[in-house]
């Protein structure tokens, strides 16, 4: 069975370190990358687990740093020299771009729905309770339908 790899941005690993749940994107996926500026934004040290590797190709960062914050420029950038794998983003901008170069996706509200699809966890909503305590801002539709998408 191949790796599933998955690349991803500061706001979904802060996300998850702020509501004590960072070790789920390592249960996740078999491995996980992010980038030097990614690292940098986050501002302290990253799990041992996460690999932060910088993209080669700057000319595409720079093409999406035009249209995109540098962290989701960075990260979309790397996952395009990875190939087969995941970006974990929440940035409607960055989503958009992924979508229209067939990258896939994922955020951080579907990571939580795949990690109890995983049996990572058991269930999604006190996950989704901490998140709505903090500055991450998602429609309430949004929230019911993972909730329903969960079985929950």
């Amino acid at each position: 069975m191949p790796e599933v790899l998955v690349v991803s941005d500061t706001s979904s690993i802060i996300l998850l370190d702020k509501i004590g749940e960072i070790e789920i994107l390592n249960k996740c996926f078999d491995k996980v990358y992010t980038t030097p500026i990614v690292a940098r934004e986050f501002g302290i040290s990253l799990p041992v687990w996460i690999t932060v590797q910088e993209t080669r190709n700057k000319i595409q960062q720079e093409k999406l740093n035009a249209i995109m914050d540098a962290g989701e420029a960075s990260v979309l950038a790397l996952a395009s020299e990875l190939g087969e794998c995941y970006v974990l983003i929440d940035d409607n901008k960055a989503r958009r771009y992924a979508e229209a170069v067939s990258q896939k996706y994922v955020g951080t509200l579907g990571l939580i729905l795949r990690a109890k699809r995983l049996g990572v966890i058991s269930t999604v909503r006190p996950l989704l309770e901490k998140i709505k305590k903090t500055d991450f801002w998602a429609s309430e539709s949004l929230y019911e339908l993972i909730l329903e998408e969960a079985g929950e």
